[in-house]
């Protein structure tokens, strides 16, 4: 149960149907292949209604660079 794409793949678990997901290129953590999939996967998934997802150009994974971008597609999933 460590890995999302596992689920977002096989389409046999109860998905989420919003995501929104942000990985800073700049990360030295996680590889940048590991997180195309997860955006591939997020993308392609039936059950997943709304996605946004994207690369932070020359971000690192940590920090709080995309807080009031979040929030405002929060607030657009939430009206729905």
């Amino acid at each position: 149960m460590a890995s999302a794409i596992d689920y977002l793949i096989e389409g046999k678990a109860d998905i989420a149907p919003y995501w929104y997901v942000r990985h800073g290129m700049d990360d030295r953590d996680t590889s940048f292949a590991v997180e195309t999939v997860l955006f591939y996967a997020v993308r392609t998934n039936k059950k997943i209604e709304d996605s946004d997802t994207g690369f932070a150009w020359l971000k690192p994974h940590s920090g709080n660079y995309d807080v009031q971008e979040a929030y405002s597609w929060l607030r657009k999933m939430i009206a729905k």
